[in-house]
């Protein structure tokens, strides 16, 4: 009595068991199989119990207790079952593992379970899987002859993306959407503030935690940064939370493999999310992180086409312990430079050296000679480099109209005091050097170059005084010739 009782119970408790677990709907059947349509998903897959199809007596393959507890219990819900089986590290006999192009099959009837063993990056969601038969109609059956584990939200994953672009202002930061909207070049000035915009997609979930989660960006030498970096979280429809940079390290260093080629001595920043934030929630609620900073374009920045280039990467662990570097797009930073020609115009507009010009931002500033951006000097082949008081490279300036005066003449040539007007634009190429102006031409003094009307007036007077010395000549002679 006390056996059919024990039968009876554990029949109820698998029967509504199996009315918990959702399965896919088909025809009964004897024979089961599981299968995996996804790629990078594998489950291991694990015996619970046998089922004797005469008695319905059950025999269970797990020495763990909660197992055993969950199986006799009455009234006892399939989610309840699952987690005793989740936790467990002995649920039952294994008897084969599931992954693409690799399914498992049985004609025992019994309970089994599924439980993932490898996942591929980007993973959103995954669970594992408990297949109990039904007694229907007076016989034990699977309820359903084929299983796909990727069914059902049971293992559904994401791709791991990284994405850069420019903002407009510390405050207006673009939602980077696969590369939407993504700015990727910006034309700067020597000290001209650059704001970019870092954006990776979360990696792992709250069952399944990331062990390391760190977000990088690369910057070549001709950007200074501002270790100003903020971090915030989006959601699904991009849209900022508020600044959690404390659940990150920001940090820089100069010694990582990456500053080589066109990074070569640049800054290397790390975003790295804190133990406590992936052990925690916040983070898993989000759909991406978004990392915001700024940088200053500084006169060691490459003019031209050749751009100063920047970019990022994520570089994770999952709760599986894989490791991968993903890497981010790469966008530029573009800057210029301008010198001025002089000449000799009464020597076949010969190139002159020595001429100082200056280089203005305003027409007013040029024709008064005052708050030049940078200056220089001629050399042999007649052009000036214009360099900033304390620097040594010429001056980095952004697309624009900007105008050259001569501040000072060579020795024994007059000034010029035309103010020329130059055009920097976006489509200036090679080494970015634009002279597009014409020559600043030069004539030879007639009189020395520190003369005026003092100079002037000694010349006058010298030569009235030969002219009346002359006439006293005349005098004397004259009188000696008539004695």
């Amino acid at each position: 009595m006390k056996t059919t009782k024990r039968v009876f119970a554990l029949v109820l408790a698998a029967m509504m068991l199996a009315m918990m677990i959702p399965f896919a709907a088909s025809a009964a059947n004897n024979s089961l199989t599981l299968s995996m349509s996804k790629d990078g998903f594998e489950y291991a897959v694990y015996q619970v119990a046998t089922i004797n199809t005469e008695t319905g007596v059950y025999t269970i393959n797990t020495n763990d207790t909660n197992v055993t507890t969950a199986m006799k219990t009455k009234n006892q819900s399939g989610k309840d079952f699952l987690a005793a089986l989740d936790a467990a590290s002995d649920p039952g006999t294994f008897v084969g593992t599931v992954k693409k192009g690799t399914n498992y099959t049985t004609s025992t009837l019994g309970i089994y379970y599924a439980r993932v063993s490898a996942w591929p990056d980007g993973v959103q969601n995954k669970k594992n899987t408990v297949v109990v038969p039904q007694y229907t109609d007076g016989a034990w059956e699977f309820s359903s002859a084929s299983i796909d584990l990727s069914t059902s939200g049971k293992a559904t994953s994401g791709d791991i993306s990284v994405d850069k672009g420019f903002s407009t202002s510390a405050d207006n930061h673009p939602i980077l959407m696969n590369g939407e909207n993504r700015v990727t070049e910006q034309f700067k000035g020597q000290d001209d503030t650059v704001y970019f915009t870092l954006e990776a997609t979360i990696v792992g979930s709250t069952d399944q935690k990331a062990k390391k989660y760190v977000i990088y960006d690369t910057m070549s030498k001709g950007l200074t940064y501002n270790n100003d970096a903020k971090v915030y979280y989006l959601d699904a429809t991009g849209t900022e939370g508020s600044d959690v940079t404390a659940d990150f390290t920001v940090e820089t260093t100069k010694t990582n493999a990456k500053l080589t080629g066109e990074y070569a001595n640049g800054t290397y920043i790390t975003v790295t999310a804190k133990d406590d934030t992936l052990n925690g929630t916040a983070f898993y609620a989000a759909k991406k992180v978004r990392v915001v900073y700024s940088a200053k374009v500084n006169n060691d920045a490459k003019v031209g086409t050749p751009g100063n280039p920047n970019t990022d990467g994520l570089e994770y662990t999952n709760a599986a312990g894989k490791s991968d570097d993903v890497e981010g797009p790469e966008v530029r930073v573009y800057t210029y430079i301008v010198r001025a020609c002089k000449v000799d115009a009464s020597n076949n507009n010969t190139p002159l050296a020595g001429a100082t010009i200056g280089l203005f931002k305003t027409q007013a500033n040029a024709a008064a000679g005052t708050s030049a951006i940078a200056s220089g000097v001629t050399g042999s082949d007649g052009y000036a480099k214009f360099i900033k008081s304390g620097d040594t490279n010429e001056v980095r300036l952004a697309p624009g109209k900007y105008y050259v005066k001569e501040t000072a003449a060579p020795n024994g040539y007059n000034l010029n005091t035309k103010v020329y007007e130059v055009t920097v634009n976006e489509t200036t190429s090679g080494d970015g050097v634009n002279v597009n102006t014409p020559a600043i031409t030069n004539t030879i003094s007639k009189l020395p170059q520190t003369g005026g009307e003092g100079t002037m007036m000694f010349t006058i007077i010298g030569g009235s005084l030969i002219l009346i010395a002359g006439a006293l000549f005349v005098v004397v002679m004259k009188k000696k010739s008539s004695k």
